[in-house]
């Protein structure tokens, strides 16, 4: 399975400083699962404002870490709704998609990357 972060683009980025990887992972994480909660309030609120800008949020807070085809992810499903082509199954299937990696794939992965530390 490939890896969410390029974690080696970003502790370069931080000048190899663990403490600082660790520190900025850990708040990322935190604020993936709570950005991805307003995403599903939005959806359940039909609120596209709302679900439009907290989708372009979560793409530049992936992309900040290095987590590019999150990133790409959130951006692809952004355009969705910006361009009114979210009532169907691909636009689902990308959420499905995001959601598993939000709430499953990510989490290990960063996880993994702490105990390592």
């Amino acid at each position: 399975m490939n890896k969410i972060i390029n974690i080696e683009e970003f502790k370069k980025l931080t000048g190899w400083d663990v403490e600082l990887c660790l520190s900025i992972l850990g708040t990322f994480i935190v604020d993936i699962e709570q950005g991805w909660d307003i995403v599903l309030d939005a959806l359940e609120e039909c609120d596209y404002i709302k679900l439009r800008g907290q989708l372009h949020a979560l793409g530049g807070s992936c992309a900040s870490v290095f987590a590019t085809e999150l990133s790409e992810s959130f951006f692809v499903a952004e355009k969705a709704v910006k361009d009114d082509n979210y009532n169907n199954e691909a636009f689902v299937l990308l959420l499905d998609k995001i959601d598993n990696i939000v709430t499953q794939q990510l989490p290990n992965e960063i996880e993994e990357y702490l105990s390592k530390k």
